[in-house]
């Protein structure tokens, strides 16, 4: 793995994501965060282009963790997924950036041993080879997360 550059603050861009060109964005209620694919006209089962172009992804009932697209199914070279909740779970990438983009409430990650506290709108980078978790959620906690270069197996437990 080669140095990460030295870095004397953590990369948390803190603001409403309005200001990030999100603002058609909504987020349904907390009883409703497990997310699934949705057919379109875009969609290759119904005679469309490629899946991913056009496609929505909609909420339905459930909640905790999961992927919502990646390499594995769909030409998209990163890993979109999402989480409602503090997943303890200390991990590092060797190659992967993770970024974290706060829908809801609050949450508080640990990155090389710093608590990071996060709210609505902020946006967390984790770079390869910092250790990271999420150690506690308000109850309406969304984010979503961006994994990239994607690069299959690159998760180490700490």
């Amino acid at each position: 793995m080669p140095a990460r550059p030295e870095r004397s603050t953590r990369t948390v861009i803190r603001g409403r994501m309005m200001r990030c060109g999100l603002a058609a964005m909504t987020v349904a209620p907390r009883k409703a965060l497990a997310l699934t694919r949705t057919a379109s006209v875009s969609d290759p089962a119904v005679g469309g282009a490629p899946w991913h172009r056009g496609r929505v992804i909609r909420r339905s009932a459930g909640g905790g963790k999961g992927w919502l697209a990646g390499p594995w199914d769909c030409a998209v070279p990163v890993a979109l997924g999402f989480a409602d909740c503090g997943v303890d779970d200390p991990h590092h990438h060797d190659e992967m950036y993770e970024i974290y983009l706060v829908a809801r409430g609050q949450s508080t990650a640990v990155v090389d041993g710093e608590a990071v506290p996060l709210q609505a709108g902020d946006l967390l980078v984790v770079e390869p080879g910092e250790e990271h978790t999420f150690v506690a959620n308000s109850e309406d906690y969304l984010h979503f997360v961006v994994q990239a270069p994607f690069v299959v197996g690159d998760k180490r437990s700490s």
